[in-house]
């Protein structure tokens, strides 16, 4: 497991420039210090110590999230670990940063799945995401690859389009050749800007939610007291309604739908 001390001072500015610069130098001494925590094996303290950078300084950013999963996962709260882990890929980390954030989710699903293998009763629900296929195909590429890409042909398609019709104008032919280059141009601009508009409406429409306690059961509908479905710690779910203060009707990846205590489960 990658440690929070060995992030390096670039996480660490990377964490505070999002909160701005009037409080940068305390927000980094609280930083550090957690780090220092997590790196002392404190990792209750260390654990306090981001999510008091989270809920009462406000900082959003990877580097943050990351090393609270890992703190987390320390204390053997793997669901709590998975969902900060995805919280962090939320945020749109960095390359370097977003491997080790995989690695470790990679390192905590799987002490999840051995935790369970070792139940006697074996009824573990795999731990799937439940994007749908909607979901999964409009976040393939992410908004900053989309979105450049689309920004770049689209303006290179109606370049083409101005020098053909200037051509035309001056020749009295359009161009052939031209006409076939802002054909091939459409193809990128079309496929991206579908992907970049997906993907937008999919972030908004597709409530992600991790269990993050242990001993969950899916309460499905009908159900009066009988037999339910065992839902472990880490698994992520699809959040369909949260009206309810008590239960959250979710939808797991293989389509079956219920109710889990309100408490057992966080929005990505």
């Amino acid at each position: 497991m990658t440690t929070a001390a060995q992030l390096g001072r670039a996480m660490v500015l990377f964490a505070l420039l999002t909160h701005g610069t009037a409080h940068a130098d305390t927000l980094e001494e609280r930083f550090a210090a957690a780090n220092a925590l997590y790196g002392k094996n404190r990792h209750s303290e260390a654990r306090a110590a981001y999510e008091s950078l989270i809920e009462r300084f406000e900082v959003r950013a990877p580097a943050v999230h990351y090393n609270l999963g890992n703190a987390e996962f320390e204390l053997g709260n793997l669901g709590r670990a998975v969902l900060n882990y995805k919280r962090a890929l939320g945020m749109a980390p960095s390359a370097e940063l977003e491997g080790k954030v995989r690695e470790n989710l990679a390192i905590a699903t799987k002490a999840i799945i051995d935790r369970h293998r070792k139940d006697p009763s074996g009824k573990v629900t795999v731990l799937d995401e439940t994007h749908g296929v909607a979901y999964s195909v409009f976040q393939i590429l992410g908004p900053r690859v989309s979105g450049p890409v689309l920004g770049a042909s689209w303006v290179l398609f109606f370049a083409v389009l101005m020098i053909r019709r200037h051509r035309a104008s001056r020749e009295g032919v359009p161009s052939k050749s031209l006409r076939s280059v802002a054909i091939v141009l459409a193809v990128p601009m079309t496929l991206s800007g579908v992907l970049f508009v997906g993907n937008a409406i999919t972030s908004e429409t597709v409530v992600r939610g991790v269990i993050v306690k242990s001993n969950v059961r899916l309460r499905e509908p009908g159900a009066t007291g009988g037999e339910l479905t065992d839902v472990p710690e880490g698994l992520e779910v699809r959040i369909l309604d949260t009206t309810d203060p008590a239960e959250v009707r979710v939808r797991l990846s293989n389509g079956k739908e219920g109710w889990v205590p309100a408490k057992s489960i966080e929005t990505v």
